[in-house]
Formats: structure tokens, C-alpha cells, sequence
């Protein structure tokens, strides 16, 4: 006797005659049913910013994909009971797994859970970077911008930043022996910008590979022409640092600086790791040299409108950055919460101008309206200071001894 298979197709009410089988042959249906995912312990205790957590499918074999929203940017392959070091103290993160079956399913639904540890790094309390550019030349208030840094290391900072241009006129690593004199001291807590500057005497910026990388002191990352774009973790908190070049587009000619064109299309290192690095749920700064708006005379907003500075700005702002820190005008400024035009709009990226390192001063020049900086000042030497909480920044301009320029203001992390 046999067996006929047959299909209904339901839309034309048809019947479709599939094959005739034998009476020892069985019709096996495919398995499309996923599994359902069960978290089955949870942390307890977090007092030491460590979770724990158990995990079950109902169906045998199945194998398992983890995210913790909040520090993971992507889920991965996972077993159970599954751990979590090191997690800060006051941010909130769900715990997020998926169970895939033998035959490939997987659970569309993923168990989650959403908790906050009570302890482990960071807590209430905040990290300190401090930093300026524009810095060093013979002439320069370079001693004066250095001693504040200085009291900061001293005073808890964890970190010092530079936003390029760090020795003048050439960048040679003759002229980092004067840098060297005033912010030397703590090149070993130091992670640079590169700055058009330092490309004036080599096109491959050589003296600020030499200087920054020499013994016994160098900066914490080993920095090249290939290699001056980077990120960094800050300690005790939830931040990412990302450090950027923008001289290829703005720099002198011939210079060797990594390209920054966003085309899909080419290959392009520095772009790559820009997307790769804003591609997170943790808090974002960002440092580049030249400044995306500017007041300043001597390099306004115009010079930031194309090349690598609106580029960066354009992708940190779509990507959800959170706060970006320049130099090349040598003024301070802040323009809070903006669009990638210019104008203030909430929930927008905040960029802060800090060229005010000791090299000399710009002239002012106007803004229109909808794109004026919200502080902005020119006669005053001083360095930048960026408390890193949880949920903001707290950023203070700290100017040297009889200088007369002030600023603080709180940016919050975007949404």
C-alpha cells in the first residue's frame, strides 16, 4: 500500500500531488519551532561590581549568545553560568541571552535582566583628564599651562590629554626638547593629538614618533604617523577616549597624516576604527586638532567646514558621541549641545576648543547668530579640565595665574 503525501495550498485552494512513498518511509517535518531562553539565577551580591548569572533553554544541545547593555557592543557566544568583572558602581545594565537549537533556531525573545551593582570601579566617583594645545615655542606661556597640569596629577587627575600642535614652529624633535622643559614631567601619564605643526618639519611627523616614544618616561600609547589615531579606556568610569588626526585634509602639503574620507566604497584605516570605536554604549570624548567651529580670526569656522574635522563631527554626532574637545585656534570655546551645522538643538554634541596651551593668542572674529559659542575668550592661558561622571562631564577651564578667562559647564551624556 501507498502512502500519498499531499500538499493544501491555501492561497488557490489547490492540491499539489508531492510523491508517492512506500509504506516503510516516514515524512519527518522540518523543526522551525525556537526555543525559549530562561535566565535562572541572577546576581545576588554586586557589592563587588562582579555579576553572575545561569541560564537555560528548553530544548537539549541548544548553544547560547550573551549582551550586557551598557558595556558589550555586540552579542557573543556564551556558557552558562556566565560572569561579569569589574563593572561600575551606579550604571545600569541589562543582561541580555539568546538560545539557539540544534537546528538553528533562535529564541526571537531573549531572557533579560536589568540591574545596577552597588559596587566595583567608578561608583560615585569621577575621573579627571586635563590637557590643552597649542603649546610649546621659545616664547611660549608653555611653564605657566604645564605647573596647572601638574596640580591636577597632584591633585587625583588620572590623565593628561594634548589636542596637537604640542611644539612649535616644527614639530622636530628639537622643538620637543622645549615642550619637554614645561610638560615632560608627565609625559608618562600623557596621550597626544597629532596637530598640523607637527608635520612642518617632517612629513611623516618623525620627531613626534622620537619624542613620545623614547625612554625611560614614554606616553602610555606608542604613538607613530600610522598610529595617531587610537582609543583609550579611562579608568574608573564608564568613558572611551578616542584620539583622531586631521591633518591630511588641513595640514601642509605633501604631509603622510592617515586620510579621513568616509566612502563606503575605499578602504580607509582612521575611518574604519572611528565607526568600529563609536559603535558602544559607553560614554564618548573625543580629541582632533582642528576645530570644527571657531570663532577665532586666525582660523575660523570656515577652515573646519569640510575635511577631517567635519567629518569626524558628522560621524560623532550621528554615532551618538558625546563630547569633543579640539584645538589649532588658539582661544577657548564651548559650543553646547549642536547640530552638524552649527546650531544648538537638544540633545546635541557639545565641542569644546582648548588651543590655549601657552604657544600665543588669536584674534576674535564675529559668528552669526545660530552658531555663536556659548563661551568664548582669547586672552587667557590655561588648560581644560574634564571631570568624567556616569551620566556627564563636568568641563572647567582653568586659566594660569593673573590670566583672566573662567568657564564651567556640565554636558550631559546624549541620549
Amino acid at each position: 500500500m501507498r502512502r500519498i503525501v499531499l500538499l493544501l495550498t491555501a492561497a488557490t485552494g489547490t492540491v499539489a500531488l508531492l510523491a508517492f512513498l512506500y509504506p516503510s518511509l516516514m515524512v519527518n517535518a522540518a523543526d522551525t519551532t525556537p526555543p525559549d531562553t530562561t535566565i535562572t539565577s541572577g546576581p545576588d551580591d554586586t557589592s563587588d561590581g562582579t555579576a553572575d548569572f545561569a541560564f537555560s533553554s528548553t530544548e537539549d544541545g541548544s548553544t547560547f549568545k550573551c549582551k550586557l547593555v551598557g558595556r558589550d557592543s555586540t552579542r557573543t557566544k556564551c556558557t552558562s553560568p556566565k560572569t561579569y568583572p569589574n563593572l561600575t558602581a551606579g550604571i545600569t545594565y541589562t543582561f541580555k541571552v539568546w538560545a539557539t537549537d540544534a537546528a538553528g533556531n533562535i529564541d526571537p525573545t531573549p531572557a533579560k535582566l536589568t540591574f545596577t551593582p552597588s559596587g566595583g570601579s567608578g561608583g560615585t566617583d569621577s575621573t579627571v583628564l586635563v590637557g590643552a594645545g597649542d603649546i610649546s615655542s621659545s616664547s611660549s606661556r608653555d611653564q605657566e599651562s604645564g605647573d596647572l597640569v601638574e596640580a591636577q596629577l597632584n591633585g587625583g587627575a588620572w590623565g593628561v590629554f594634548t589636542t596637537g600642535d604640542n611644539a612649535y614652529q616644527d614639530g622636530t624633535y628639537q622643538n620637543f626638547q622645549v615642550y619637554d622643559a614645561a610638560w615632560g614631567s608627565f609625559r608618562s601619564k600623557t596621550r597626544p593629538t597629532y596637530g598640523n605643526h607637527d608635520y612642518a618639519g617632517s612629513s611623516s611627523a618623525a620627531g613626534s614618533q622620537q619624542y613620545w616614544n623614547e625612554d625611560p618616561d614614554p606616553t602610555p600609547v606608542q604613538v607613530s604617523n600610522a598610529k595617531s589615531f587610537y582609543a583609550y579606556d579611562v579608568a574608573n568610569s564608564n568613558w572611551r577616549a578616542i584620539v583622531l588626526n586631521s591633518v591630511s585634509t588641513e595640514g601642509p602639503k605633501g604631509n603622510q597624516a592617515p586620510p579621513c574620507e568616509d566612502d563606503p566604497a575605499q578602504t580607509n584605516d582612521q575611518m574604519d576604527f572611528l565607526n568600529r570605536e563609536l559603535n558602544t554604549t559607553r560614554n564618548t570624548v573625543l580629541f582632533w586638532h582642528h576645530a570644527r567651529f571657531s570663532r577665532s580670526g586666525d582660523h575660523p569656522t570656515s577652515e573646519g567646514a569640510t575635511g577631517c574635522s567635519r567629518t569626524f563631527f558628522d560621524v560623532a554626532y550621528d554615532k551618538g558621541a558625546d563630547l569633543v574637545v579640539q584645538g589649532h585656534s588658539h582661544v577657548y570655546e564651548r559650543y553646547h549641545a549642536r547640530d552638524k551645522s552649527g546650531a544648538s538643538v537638544a540633545g546635541g554634541l557639545t565641542s569644546i576648543v582648548c588651543g590655549t596651551g601657552g604657544n600665543s593668542f588669536d584674534s576674535l572674529g564675529s559668528a552669526s547668530p545660530a552658531q555663536a559659542p556659548e563661551k568664548s575668550f582669547t586672552n587667557a592661558w590655561g588648560v581644560c579640565k574634564l571631570t568624567l561622571n556616569a551620566n556627564n562631564a563636568q568641563v572647567t577651564f582653568l586659566p594660569a595665574p593673573g590670566s583672566p578667562g573662567a568657564d564651567s559647564a556640565t554636558v550631559p551624556v546624549r541620549p
